[in-house]
């Protein structure tokens, strides 16, 4: 008998084949990313105790994917935009396998999908880019800021106190059209903006992406960064060495990875 992790894993996989089905019909080229990369290039598949994907698509591609999705089936699943969430939320777009009607909204299986950001050459530019991506974030999620220190939890929360409700669309038209004004195609750096890396580290050359290349994810052929190795390098130094054993567990769903 599979443990609930494995079981979830298996869904999430057979979700990612039909956003692959979606991605290649109507040609938007897509990334598995972060811990998903590594699952793949580590162990071809998840990373034993991992329970949830992440892909990502250069800030046009995916703005068109949100255009596609809104209101449709990605085959069977259900697609939520960045700006209409029917919960507060990271600044992503959430696509759900909505089978089960027991299950409410937010504990269904889920895959995050992330915009890539252009970002400009100038440190100064960059801090505003930056700037501009905090007050998004709080706009969209409207929630003080979780795992950024105390200090930024007290501003964010004042913030969200004092301004009028009206006021959080105007600043999501606003600082969006900031953060997305560089545009990938004519950058040499990209950002997984909202990534758990946090902005700076997630700056990285553009060629680290690349061409999406499928390799072998579970038993499918499903695409990551041409760069691999550059890539999660970046983001994770010795990629290969794995973590500690009491860190070998699930972060986002009351699972628990039962492995050695």
């Amino acid at each position: 008998m599979e443990s609930k992790l494995r079981t979830l894993q298996l869904t999430l996989a057979s979700m990612l084949d039909q956003l692959d089905i979606f991605c290649r019909e109507h040609n938007l080229p897509y990334y598995l990313i972060g811990g998903s990369t590594l699952g793949a290039v580590r162990h071809q598949g998840f990373i034993p105790w991992d329970d949830d994907v992440d892909v990502a698509m250069p800030r046009d591609i995916f703005e068109r994917f949100e255009a596609l999705a809104e209101g449709k089936k990605v085959g069977t699943l259900y697609y939520e935009p960045v700006e209409k969430h029917s919960f507060p939320e990271a600044p992503i777009g959430f696509l759900y396998d909505v089978s089960d009607p027991a299950l409410p909204l937010q504990e269904c299986p889920c895959i995050d999908v992330f915009p890539l950001d252009g970002i400009p050459s100038s440190g100064v530019l960059q801090n505003i880019q930056k700037t501009f991506s905090y007050l998004y974030h709080i706009s969209v999620y409207q929630q003080p800021s979780q795992n950024r220190g105390k200090r930024s939890q007290m501003i964010t929360s004042a913030f969200i106190k004092l301004t009028p409700k009206f006021l959080f669309k105007f600043y999501r038209k606003i600082s969006k059209k900031v953060i997305a004004h560089w545009s990938p195609n004519q950058c040499s750096q990209w950002a997984n903006i909202f990534g758990m890396a946090r902005y700076r580290k997630e700056i990285m050359p553009k060629e680290y992406f690349g061409v999406p290349t499928y390799v072998e994810f579970e038993g499918r052929s499903l695409p990551i960064p041409e760069q691999a190795d550059l890539y999660l390098r970046h983001l994770y130094g010795n990629y290969w060495e794995l973590p500690p054993v009491e860190q070998r567990q699930p972060h986002h769903m009351d699972l628990t990875w039962e492995g050695e």
